[in-house]
């Protein structure tokens, strides 16, 4: 029945769920095309569709915009470092070829943090000595040299190498913590305008 309006009948359309969900995933695709952030589902980096499940947003008083716009600024996200220029995305490149994956995550409002995670290879104790002593040239510690003089040349002494050299090159990088501190404005400012429009916007960033 529809709701009575000025001794008349005003037909008001009924919302379905199902359509509101399809046309959000529509625009999440638009979105992911032109931000470069995706989820880890996990309880803080959830998909889409478990957010509005855990929040309990209902559809009939929230638009998709909206809620959106709630998903990006309350949830954590990851990105990558393909965007640097050529010679800042050789740094990445060069510390993942020596066994360190790094995530890379985003949360709205806040800085962008790196979180190394030690991988490696099965190193003989030989090829940890030549990594060693070739990483000697780019990033050293006298704790590290003195080990090596007394042979410890361990993969757990290589981990620990390679972390000061990840700090050295990507933490305490000047042109790497401008690029990425630019980069999280850009995801702010987009995630500001998704309410506002349903064009989203492109960057060259």
């Amino acid at each position: 029945m529809g709701k009575l309006f000025c001794g008349g009948v005003l037909n008001v359309p009924r919302i379905n769920k199902h359509m509101w969900m399809e046309q959000a995933l529509k625009l999440n695709k638009t979105i992911k095309k032109e931000i470069d952030l995706w989820c880890f589902y996990a309880a803080k980096s959830l998909k889409f569709e478990d957010y509005v499940k855990q929040t309990k947003i209902n559809y009939k008083e929230v638009t998709i915009e909206e809620a959106f716009k709630r998903y990006y600024k309350e949830n954590e996200f990851f990105t990558n470092y393909s965007f640097l220029p050529a010679e800042l995305e050789q740094n990445f490149n060069d510390i993942v070829g020596r066994g360190l994956d790094i995530d890379i995550k985003y949360r709205y409002k806040k800085n962008i943090e790196f979180i190394p995670f030690y991988i490696g290879e099965n190193w003989t104790n030989k090829e940890l000595e030549s990594l060693l002593r070739n990483g000697l040239k780019f990033y050293k510690t006298d704790a590290i040299e003195i080990a090596m003089q007394f042979g410890n040349s361990t993969e757990e002494l290589y981990e620990k190498w390679l972390l000061g050299y990840f700090g050295q090159e990507i933490v305490q990088n000047p042109e790497i913590q401008s690029a990425f501190k630019k980069r999280a404005q850009f995801f702010d400012e987009y995630i500001e305008q998704i309410a506002a429009n349903r064009k989203t916007h492109r960057s060259t960033l």
